[in-house]
């Protein structure tokens, strides 16, 4: 809707990638650089692919001709991949004539957050994600990334301001009744329990928030199955203030993805803000301290000009309401568990959030399950 526009810009996160391969620092330059794949251990198939194409893109040599197969991103199931669904993605790559060298790196060559590793994640998850991307239009890894001028942060308030008494803010849920004719919800509000009814209700907190709720009668056993077990991740926040923005006086990318616990990426933020100093932002495993992910910086760092001012970190795993982030790949075996159960209602219950998306990522992910709850409330 024009009165919810907000001003956005582009930010450059993923532009000139700094990656961590083997213990050595390489640019999106060098990893076209045939000498590099070679040290790298690639086979001479995939150095000549990715001379011509971008490293994320190594996964696609081998899963390409899965995921040209899939033509409907709602239903994975459709395109006779079904036996995907068994296999690991290090067994599939394996199977194709893949490098060691390769299955280590496509594993996590399209995400930068904690996934499980190549030969626990399932196969048939991995092609569906990358086939949804080439129905979209877009690439495996999307470097046209926008957020809000002032900070996301601006966008719930802008709809908390605009709904006004329709949002009950500081409200937790305190349980959740449900029948054939409606849905009954306990909430807190300032210290009081009270109790709101309607004809259908729309869950969209994180699944660590719901199965900690008390609901009745209790979900099904495949519908529990799917609060209860669903992965997903969670992170530290690490912000780096400086006092300069130093890596353009040592020439090197603020754009980094890094193969450490204690600091997994770092990119530049804020970069339209007129100031000389600098902020960066990170990411990491949860309960990393400041200290950590400072000397995982200076490690890993070439230049000679970091100037920080101040570390500081948000362990978000320790947050009730937000410990959880997006989903991650399932295990093998696992997809035709989840999907597409997830995403349907459990009576007059619906559900909306990045779990319950076709491709969980952004607000791309909040609009699509969004839309979807809205038209099964409609067509009741």
């Amino acid at each position: 809707m024009q009165e919810f526009d907000l001003p956005h810009i582009a930010y450059p996160r993923r532009d000139n990638m700094v990656r961590f391969l083997g213990g050595k620092l390489y640019t999106e330059k060098d990893l076209h650089g045939k000498a590099n794949l070679v040290q790298l251990g690639l086979n001479q198939r995939e150095i000549d692919f990715l001379s011509e194409r971008p490293w994320w893109d190594l996964v696609l040599l081998y899963i390409q001709p899965y995921v040209d197969r899939i033509q409907d991103e709602n239903d994975p199931f459709s395109a006779g991949l079904n036996d995907l669904d068994q296999m690991s993605l290090t067994d599939l790559l394996r199977r194709d004539g893949a490098s060691s060298a390769a299955i280590q790196y496509a594993g996590g060559a399209s995400s930068a957050v904690q996934q499980l590793p190549s030969n626990e994640r399932n196969a048939l998850q991995v092609i569906w994600n990358a086939a949804i991307k080439k129905l979209r239009g877009t690439p495996l890894l999307t470097k046209n990334l926008l957020r809000l001028v002032g900070g996301n942060q601006c966008m719930t308030d802008t709809f908390a301001a605009r709904l006004r008494e329709r949002v009950r803010l500081g409200c937790p849920v305190l349980a959740i009744e449900h029948g054939a004719s409606g849905v009954r919800v306990r909430y807190r509000e300032f210290g009081e329990e009270k109790t709101m009814e309607a004809d259908h209700l729309v869950s969209c907190v994180s699944l660590v928030v719901l199965r900690q709720m008390p609901v009745t009668p209790r979900w099904t056993e495949d519908k529990n199955f799917i609060i209860q077990e669903m992965p997903d991740y969670t992170r530290t926040r690490v912000v780096f203030q400086s006092r300069t923005r130093f890596w353009n006086k040592d020439g090197v990318s603020p754009n980094w993805a890094l193969p450490d616990p204690t600091l997994h990426d770092f990119w530049q933020m804020a970069d339209e803000v007129s100031t000389p100093r600098g902020i960066l932002i990170g990411g990491a495993e949860p309960t990393v301290t400041n200290p950590e992910a400072e000397a995982t910086f200076h490690k890993l760092y070439p230049g000679k000009s970091a100037d920080f001012e101040q570390v500081f970190v948000h362990d978000w795993s320790k947050d009730p309401w937000a410990a959880a982030c997006e989903r991650i790949t399932v295990k093998p075996g696992q997809l035709a568990k989840f999907w597409p159960k997830v995403t349907e209602p459990a009576g007059r219950i619906h559900f909306a959030g990045a779990y319950c998306a076709n491709f969980s990522a952004g607000q791309e992910a909040a609009l699509e399950s969004g839309h979807r709850a809205a038209d099964e409330i409609d067509q009741n």
